[in-house]
């Protein structure tokens, strides 16, 4: 019996983890945020204002972001997450409408000093 706890705890410890590591990167759309593309699918973003300022990366379902010059994002939450909404509109006006696929900590700006 306590071997099949054991295996249980783990097991639900794994099943855990991404969730424990999307809360560590929380971009709240309802304040102020800047959103910049940094390839074909994916975006960082970061809140301008408040005590959490760290910088996420976004994937998103988005093509060609790299080219949107305005990037809006919304939730009903108040962290940004898997199937919220993204807004991408270009210069010559075109606008897709896609979804966020992943939320993760964008670790190679937060570890510069």
């Amino acid at each position: 019996m306590k071997h099949y706890l054991s295996v249980l705890g783990v097991l639900c410890a794994i099943a855990l983890q991404p969730a424990f590591a999307e809360t560590k990167a929380c971009l709240n759309p309802h304040f102020s945020y800047r959103a910049q593309p940094v390839g074909y699918h994916d975006l960082v973003a970061e809140n301008t204002i408040g005590t959490h300022v760290a910088r996420v990366r976004i994937t998103t379902s988005c093509i060609d972001l790299h080219d949107a010059d305005t990037i809006s994002l919304s939730t009903q939450f108040g962290c940004l997450g898997k199937g919220d909404s993204v807004i991408a509109t270009g210069i010559d006006g075109r606008r897709q409408r896609c979804i966020v696929t992943r939320v993760a900590p964008d670790v190679q700006t937060n570890d510069k000093p």
